[in-house]
């Protein structure tokens, strides 16, 4: 059950966030208008790459992808247990649904401070209101 309850979760995220595009709220046009100009990803599952499509032509700076598994990143990727040294971004944005508090408690431990989930973000947009 908890399997169906994620993927209901997953579907709803994504439902909002193609919704907050056919609306024309994109998820750059909001950071920006937050005067975050620079993103820290972690993970990059089916959200990770989503948002790294959407971020692409934008004017948002991804700094880094980080992961527990590795991949072939299009920008530079690491591990948790490496963050230390990282450039600091105005926001991680943290894309799992599943494991979210436990991803945000290690990232906070690691001296991130400004996080957000996807789910969350996706949500705030639905409500913001564009000047367009």
């Amino acid at each position: 059950m908890e399997d169906d309850s994620y993927k209901s979760i997953a579907f709803n995220c994504l439902n909002t966030w193609m919704c907050n595009r056919e609306e024309g709220k994109y998820i750059s046009d909001y950071l920006a208008y937050k005067n975050i100009n620079s993103i820290g990803i972690y993970g990059y599952g089916m959200m990770g790459k989503h948002l790294i499509a959407e971020l692409k032509d934008s004017n948002i700076n991804v700094l880094w992808i980080m992961d527990k598994k590795d991949f072939d990143l299009p920008v530079k990727s690491v591990h948790i247990e490496d963050a230390e040294g990282l450039e600091r971004p105005d926001l991680v944005i943290v894309t799992p649904i599943k494991g979210y508090e436990e991803i945000e408690c290690q990232l906070r431990e690691k001296g991130f401070e400004k996080i957000r989930g996807t789910e969350e973000l996706v949500e705030v947009i639905s409500s913001w209101k564009t000047s367009k």
